[in-house]
């Protein structure tokens, strides 16, 4: 339909900040200034500046009680079948970590 913009929201309960996610410079490096994250957003800081990396750990990403997604586009055709594009994704997810989790044959010698 040719209307841009997305946004996506990420929520990370708050106990896991420090662990799925850090404070970066331009390009990814490591923000030594205002880390731990956690300490750096719960304080009386600006939030004008600096980036942030989440690292995406499917264990976590896959539980609702650790991380909430909000998605919206403003493109009505990507926003009808985003639904079915997310639950086809989780579907995939879900059996490949339930294929890493199984265990595998034995090996014999």
């Amino acid at each position: 339909s040719g209307h841009a913009g997305h946004l996506l929201q990420i929520f990370v309960r708050r106990d896991l900040v420090d662990c799925l996610c850090y404070a970066a410079l331009p390009y990814g490096e490591i923000d030594k200034e205002r880390m731990p994250l956690s300490t750096w957003l719960s304080g009386n800081n600006s939030f004008g500046y600096g980036q942030a990396r989440i690292l995406a750990h499917p264990q976590h990403f896959m539980d609702p009680e650790a991380v909430k997604m909000f998605a919206v586009s403003a493109d009505p055709t990507f926003q009808d079948n985003r639904a079915k594009f997310q639950e086809d994704l989780q579907k995939l997810f879900s059996e490949s970590l339930h294929r890493l989790r199984a265990p595998g044959p034995q090996h014999r010698e």
